[in-house]
């Protein structure tokens, strides 16, 4: 894998590593939803979520359609999916031809 990937990943793993933005993925896997709507759901400012779900762009686990004046927002699935997917069949694979593994 290409060094660009890994930073890639890196950037997934790094927006997953925050408890409200896994709040906010858990809410979006029942269906997309306004920030507005996500207010009392998470106890937060709007400011703050909207830049939450900003860094969950960047790392295309949120997609965003506007609606009039309002966005929703909602789960990119296959993108999760997919890259966790790979990176554990990349850790799988790594361990199986690893040096150190013992001998059954």
């Amino acid at each position: 894998m290409s060094r660009r990937e890994y930073k890639k990943r890196a950037r997934l793993f790094k927006a997953l590593a925050h408890p409200v933005r896994l709040q906010i993925l858990a809410r979006l896997s029942r269906g997309s939803i306004c920030v507005c709507d996500l207010i009392p759901y998470l106890d937060q400012r709007q400011a703050y979520i909207s830049q939450q779900l900003s860094i969950l762009r960047k790392a295309r686990l949120v997609r965003a359609e506007r609606f009039g004046k309002r966005i929703r927002y909602e789960l990119d699935e296959n993108v999760l999916e997919t890259v966790l997917q790979n990176t554990m069949e990349e850790f799988v694979g790594a361990a199986e031809n690893s040096p150190f593994k013992q001998s059954e």
